[in-house]
């Protein structure tokens, strides 16, 4: 009990210090619960009573997570708080949480210290699912769920890194993510309800258990392209007749778990929902789908991808594209019918000379990032480089021209970097198993390596152990990638966001091909000031 209120607050912690075992919490483990209001019992003081609880999250010393809890209310004549609500109730799955205290009237603050080690003898990292409930006469009026996320390193001046909340999560795959410039549209360019990193340790196998257990939820993926091809949460059938594919008659078969791409609007609370599907329709063919997007600044609902038409002779792998898209309703850019791509809306951006690039004509052209003057890409599996055309528009703006591609001089061949994203003078992008950036003088030439400042690692996911099987824990990360950033309009005060992939080694059994892993969609904002020139602090988790 606090000294200024006859009000229990409640901390509580699950799991301890051991991380509550292999089973990770790859559930909704990003949604909310109970967003919005909820009404009270009457308090006696003139009508219902509505009640919300916000929680957000602030680095710490060393590793320690400040949880902080946000309490508002709404009423004719809302009295005092302690007079009607009963408890605040604040968990997490895994820690230690010690006692709340009082910021300032309804503002709470309690410091979350994640496990050191887990039992494999690695950096404890991980999802930390966090609850904060409201409790009038027994019941819960209101609820709210967020994740703070720890990893093996985040660079000094970023905040706390966390999933982002809403729909965009899930047990399954979100690869290849992306934030507009303005943060209110997300796209997730590759989305299945089956881990492909598990099927494709099992080999990709028709009847492979890891190609086929999914948890597809129409409620979250609707009018996902190929869904008709899933019969229940362990069976998929991996034919696809729009393309003449059946594993029964085909010399090679492999697995097609269903893919597709999926949009998402920012919603009050700054969570994302409203999910609709965008891309090429193959029946959600596994290994043929649009990936990569990225909003080009200019022309509104215009986007640039990544997408290898696969009726294309000779093969050139995959090229870059740009198409008008309609939030909220199903983009159907294209369709297969009889293995030939009809109807197919998308512009392909012409490269020359393809050999500058991968040196042979089939060209790897990914992860594309459009900016007013300039369109940066990489060849991501082939020498995972990142490259740049700069770009000529017309009058109303559309990209019609595009230069002769240079590769970025702070590129290393022996690396590789790839998922470039351009924002305030940095070019952000995926280094090893990290995210990094650069800086590029004013005016320079990106072709010369004093055009750049030197390199800062912003967020890792290296560990201790390798990624495999009986090495680690399930739920640990062990990759972070794909950034994006977003300036974000939040109560009237514009908040710069870096978003970011991340993944979590997940273990479905003591077999030796029972592992895989869960892509899933991270942010940290980035504090004013801290993109100044010569800002290289860093803040290190213990055993690096």
């Amino acid at each position: 009990m606090t000294a200024l209120f006859a009000l229990l607050l409640l901390v509580a912690c699950g799991g301890g210090e051991g991380g509550g075992g292999d089973a990770p919490d790859t559930g909704a483990a990003t949604d909310d619960v109970g967003v919005g209001d909820v009404e009270s019992p009457d308090s006696g003081g003139g009508g219902a009573l509505s009640a919300r609880v916000a929680l957000q999250f602030e680095p710490g010393e060393g590793r320690a997570i400040l949880v902080e809890v946000a309490l508002a209310w709404e009423g004719a004549e809302a009295p005092p708080m302690n007079t009607w609500i009963d408890a605040l109730e604040v968990t997490a799955a895994y820690g230690v949480l010690d006692e709340l205290s009082e910021v300032s009237p309804g503002r709470y603050r309690a410091t979350l210290l994640p496990p050191e080690e887990d039992e494999a003898g690695d950096i404890w990292t991980g999802e930390i699912p966090v609850t904060a409930r409201v409790v009038v006469s027994g019941e819960v009026v209101a609820e709210q769920r967020r994740v703070p996320l720890v990893l093996p390193f985040r660079m000094e001046g970023l905040g706390q890194p966390e999933a982002v909340p809403g729909l965009v999560n899930t047990p399954g795959m979100e690869d290849s993510p992306e934030v507009s410039p303005d943060g209110e549209l997300i796209i997730i360019g590759s989305y299945s309800p089956v881990d492909l990193g598990y099927c494709q340790v099992q080999g990709t196998a028709v009847d492979a258990v890891g190609c086929n257990h999914n948890t597809y939820d129409p409620s979250a993926r609707p009018d996902m392209f190929g869904a008709a091809r899933i019969v229940d949460g362990e069976t998929i059938v991996h034919a696809i007749d729009s393309l003449g594919y059946d594993p029964s008659t085909f010399p090679t078969p492999i697995a097609t778990p269903p893919v597709a791409s999926f949009g998402f609007r920012r919603q009050p609370d700054g969570s994302y929902a409203e999910p609709f599907v965008l891309g090429g329709d193959a029946e959600g063919y596994t290994w043929n789908q649009t990936y990569g997007y990225t909003f080009d600044p200019v022309v509104a609902g215009r986007v640039f991808f990544s997408f290898n038409e696969i009726s294309d002779t000779p093969d050139t792998l995959n090229d870059m594209w740009q198409v008008d898209m309609v939030v909220g309703e199903v983009n159907r850019f294209g369709y297969y019918e009889e293995g030939e791509l009809r109807g197919w809306q998308g512009v392909r951006v012409p490269i020359a000379d393809p050999t500058s690039v991968c040196g042979e004509a089939a060209c790897e052209y990914g992860n594309p990032n459009i900016t007013a003057e300039r369109l940066w890409f990489d060849n991501e599996r082939q020498t995972d480089d990142i490259f740049f055309v700069d770009v000529t528009r017309d009058a109303q703006g559309v990209a019609v021209a595009f230069s002769p591609p240079a590769r970025a001089a702070f590129s290393q061949a022996e690396r590789g970097e790839t998922m470039p994203h351009w924002h305030g003078g940095f070019l952000y992008y995926m280094c090893g198993q990290s995210v990094c950036r650069s800086r590029l003088l004013e005016g320079a030439d990106p072709r010369l390596d004093a055009s750049w400042e030197p390199e800062q690692e912003l967020l890792s996911g290296t560990t201790r152990i390798p990624w495999q099987l009986k090495g680690g824990r399930s739920g640990r990360v062990v990759a972070t990638s794909e950034p994006s950033v977003a300036d974000v309009e939040v109560d009237g005060e514009v908040q710069t966001w870096l978003h970011f992939g991340y993944i979590m080694q997940v273990h479905y059994g003591a077999g030796d091909l029972d592992f895989g892993g869960n892509w899933n969609m991270g942010r940290v904002r980035i504090r004013d000031g801290w993109s100044k020139r010569g800002d290289d602090g860093r803040l290190r988790s213990p055993g690096r």
